[in-house]
């Protein structure tokens, strides 16, 4: 029996046993107090198959079997599930998810200072009342949409997986389906409206490769065998096109490796897929999902490195795995409204954790005394050194290494200090930050000022807003933080993600 088969029995036997304490509330009459065993047992057994039946059902008709006709209204509505809803309502709904954030965070909040009034009390006066119904933790401005707003073709990064088609034959695209249905479908991304129009044409030239010029297998599995297992497209202002194929050796000799590359370059380059006019080419020998250029550096195929994006006066060049807002003319409203929560002075100093390719603070660099950065991701690192010389900014310094440790090491060089006005802005993956960051964070007396900016404003996020605000335990030294404005910004439009950004201010 597979490991996964394992997992998956123990996990329905722990959901069903776990539901079973709590079903005869639901079963009995509330006024009896003494049921037969053999009544509550069928009884029990009744519910858990009307539940069962019940979540079958949603299951099938969320996930219909894919066919040729529905493929791409599927995969539409998977990619862009708003895509039907006028714009406008668009941003109401989202607005409202953000409210709702704001109210679970003063809910519990609210619940963790029982044994401090004073501070109780403090929250209290900060939150607001929205809708007449809804209390804030703190006031939530006007929602901001996209740029202009820019609400189609908007993406300027694609990633495309290998997998079947609903014919079963392996092709390059997104994935649609239910892992849990066994039907998950790979479709060409022809009809997205978010998309832009160089991505497609790329996609159709990756197919055709994959498909007549490569007499390597692509590969849905890794233990199934096959080589191309994923590549992507990211494109700037200018349209200059960057593209990285990742490819699994399997088994193969460093020559047949060599001679894979070799065929991505004679088709992208010389061949039929000239036509992307691709202006930086990579290939990545990779044996896992992903794997950052540390741990399998980029072949360089044809062209430049790396590609350069303009955001408001500066330029930032990108290399494949770096990380950059998908949508770069609403990344303009996003950070423009950072900058304006960090209140920015000339003796201030900026602390960009999660920096990536040094966006944030090479936006700020101009109005503000100092900036220190630092990413887990090297290549990132070097990106936001480079960037920060084209846009001549010298007072912009970037660390390679994990946040907690980033912290640390300003703290004991007592590069900032007591007293100091410090504003950081925290900017990190859908994962949020790790406890010993939130830790180093209220640690540092220095921080007056946190400007969180969040895509996923639960999970981890959520408890990274907690443990600001907490009033503070053995884990969360320090005086708390109080969240005194946000607001949301639509980076995606016709989905339903969306950044929030909270200003913080130490109490």
């Amino acid at each position: 029996m597979s490991k996964l088969t394992v997992f998956n029995t123990i996990r329905v036997l722990f959901t069903y046993f776990r539901g079973s304490r709590n079903r005869r509330h639901f079963c009995l009459d509330s006024s009896s107090t003494t049921v037969e065993n053999n009544s509550a047992k069928n009884e029990d057994n009744d519910y858990h198959r009307f539940w069962y039946l019940s979540r079958r059902k949603k299951m099938k008709k969320r996930h219909p079997p894919i066919t040729e006709d529905n493929q791409y209204e599927l995969i539409e509505k998977a990619v862009t599930p708003l895509i039907d809803v006028p714009y406008e309502r668009q941003l109401q709904k989202k607005a409202r998810l953000c409210g709702k954030v704001l109210c679970k965070i003063n809910n519990v909040i609210q619940n963790s200072h029982p044994e401090n009034p004073d501070l109780k009390e403090i929250f209290a006066k900060n939150s607001v009342i929205s809708d007449g119904k809804y209390e804030y933790i703190c006031p939530f401005e006007t929602f901001k949409p996209s740029w202009k707003p820019k609400i189609y073709e908007y993406r300027n990064k694609d990633e495309f997986s290998i997998g079947p088609d609903y014919k079963g034959k392996l092709i390059a695209g997104h994935f649609v389906g239910s892992g849990r249905g066994h039907h998950i479908t790979c479709v060409e991304m022809k009809n997205l409206k978010v998309c832009k129009s160089s991505h497609k044409l790329f996609s159709n030239h990756l197919n055709n490769f994959l498909q007549n010029h490569s007499k390597f297998a692509p590969c849905y599995m890794f233990y199934d065998g096959g080589h191309w297992h994923r590549a992507s497209a990211r494109t700037n202002r200018n349209d200059e096109l960057l593209v990285s194929f990742r490819f699994h050796p399997q088994n193969l000799s460093e020559i047949d490796v060599k001679n894979a590359s070799n065929e991505v370059k004679k088709y992208f380059v010389d061949g039929p897929g000239k036509e992307c006019n691709i202006a930086s080419l990579n290939f990545q020998v990779s044996t896992k999902v992903r794997e950052t250029h540390e741990e399998s550096p980029f072949w360089l195929l044809n062209g430049e490195p790396t590609i350069t994006e303009t955001l408001h006066d500066c330029k930032f060049r990108i290399s494949p795995d770096a990380f950059f807002q998908i949508n770069t003319e609403a990344a303009e409203v996003l950070y423009e409204r950072v900058r304006d929560y960090c209140q920015l002075g000339p003796n201030t100093t900026v602390l960009d954790v999660c920096c990536g390719t040094g966006t944030i603070g090479l936006l700020m660099a101009k109005h503000c005394k100092q900036v220190y950065g630092a990413d887990i991701v090297g290549q990132a690192v070097e990106n936001a050194k480079v960037n920060a010389k084209i846009n001549g900014v010298t007072n912009a310094e970037y660390y390679h290494g994990e946040a907690k440790y980033f912290l640390r090491d300003l703290l004991r060089q007592h590069v900032i200090k007591p007293g100091d006005d410090v504003v950081a802005v925290l900017n990190p993956a859908r994962a949020g930050l790790t406890m010993d960051v939130m830790e180093s964070l209220r640690k540092c007396d220095a921080i007056r000022r946190i400007v969180y900016v969040c895509c996923k404003p639960h999970g981890n996020a959520f408890l990274n807003f907690v443990s600001l605000c907490h009033p503070g335990k053995k884990r969360l030294p320090g005086t708390p933080f109080i969240p005194k404005r946000s607001c949301g910004v639509d980076l995606f439009p016709h989905t339903q993600h969306y950044e929030i950004i909270i200003d913080f201010e130490r109490l």
